[in-house]
């Protein structure tokens, strides 16, 4: 799940953070009611701690396995300009600039760290299961 889907909404409260949590906690209830056992969160996280936090206080008795999934400026680069089109397409430029810069710049410890310039889906999924695996 992507986690900018748990705070879509409009106009914007002031209490978004709060929302986005409720709606997590919402959504595990239900995949766990159902029998799940473990929820994919995507997001573009510069501070990664205090993101699970939230995430912590959301899916009670969580374990977690953090995974960054990195790319070259390049291939950053690459993909935007795949995906923008007209001025959009160098503002996501210059803010995919500063959020790698950020995200390089902050190493976690406990984190795991994949690659994926010049690798398909599958393979990174691979990877993905095999550190579950591990940590699991």
């Amino acid at each position: 799940m992507d986690t900018d889907e748990l705070d879509r909404v409009f106009p914007v409260p002031h209490d978004l953070p709060r929302i986005a949590e409720q709606n997590l906690r919402a959504v595990w209830k239900t995949f766990a009611g159902e029998g799940a056992r473990r929820l994919i969160l995507t997001g573009v996280w510069l501070d990664g701690p205090s993101e699970l936090a939230w995430i912590e206080r959301a899916v009670l008795e969580a374990r977690f396995t953090e995974v960054r999934l990195v790319a070259s400026e390049s291939t950053l680069l690459g993909r935007v300009a795949r995906r923008e089109m007209g001025s959009e397409a160098e503002a996501q430029a210059e803010r995919s600039r500063l959020q790698l810069a950020t995200i390089e710049s902050d190493h976690q410890p406990g984190s795991h760290v994949i690659s994926t310039d010049g690798r398909d889906v599958a393979e990174i999924a691979r990877q993905l299961v095999g550190l579950w695996r591990i940590s699991n």
